[in-house]
């Protein structure tokens, strides 16, 4: 009997899901088309970003997406406001907005993160385990502004060097693989052997209590190994 309910069930769902039919993505998908055909058209961009302003959730969804989209296809240059299109989406109450808006925001380049990082950086601060910090802590490893690497790359170390809010023998965290990620790339470009230092102190405050933590602690010193070589042939040269 539960597995005919269950069979009825899955039926319904999949006929609901059939016949449902998303009015938002034609809606998005023909500004973007618009804006292909034509980049330097404001009222397509503007429509775009009235989007984003919607009391309907779907528009909004939709409306950032549409900006994702657009500086994947590095079309951002023509529209001035991109900048704070995503300020505003990654200060959004849903996370599905803000993560489609850090997406956005790695496709901008350097000098958008920079601007925004106070924004991003905050995301971070509770060190939780899911897919917005994941991806914001991914994309600060293409910070190259000296004053904020400083500040992203002592960020990065703490989360690296600190125990996961999610915890498990088996399944590794990644919160702090991706911060260890960005923090070696920001280190390649501002190679000391006081930067290093930074890493090999936050590895001497890392607490080592299962398995998780140990191949994490080998990927960590493979990092600073990796650093250590790349200073000598950078010396050597």
């Amino acid at each position: 009997m539960k597995h005919l309910i269950f069979f009825i069930t899955a039926c319904l769902l999949s006929l609901s899901a059939c016949s449902f039919e998303n009015k938002y993505i034609p809606k998005m998908e023909e500004i973007e088309n618009a804006i292909r055909a034509n980049p330097q058209d404001m009222k397509q961009w503007q429509k775009l970003e009235r989007m984003i302003h919607s009391s309907n959730y779907w528009d909004v969804y939709y409306g950032y997406t549409g900006f994702r989209t657009l500086a994947q296809e590095k079309l951002s240059k023509y529209y001035p406001n991109y900048i704070a299109v995503f300020k505003k989406g990654l200060n959004h109450r849903d996370m599905g907005v803000q993560v489609v808006c850090v997406e956005g925001i790695s496709n901008l380049g350097p000098e958008a993160i920079h601007q925004l990082y106070p924004d991003l950086e905050a995301m971070l601060s509770e060190r939780k385990e899911n897919s917005l910090t994941w991806e914001v802590a991914s994309i600060l490893g293409q910070i190259n502004n000296k004053e904020i690497a400083n500040d992203s790359l002592k960020l990065l170390l703490k989360i690296s060097s600190s125990k996961p809010t999610y915890i498990s023998s088996t399944t590794d965290a990644i919160l702090r693989k991706e911060a260890l990620k960005s923090a070696y790339k920001i280190a390649q470009r501002n190679l000391t052997s006081e930067v290093i230092d930074q890493f090999e102190t936050s590895l001497m405050k890392m607490k080592v209590e299962n398995e998780s933590d140990q191949r994490f602690k080998k990927d960590f010193e493979e990092t600073i190994h990796k650093l250590q070589e790349e200073l000598k042939s950078r010396t050597e040269n």
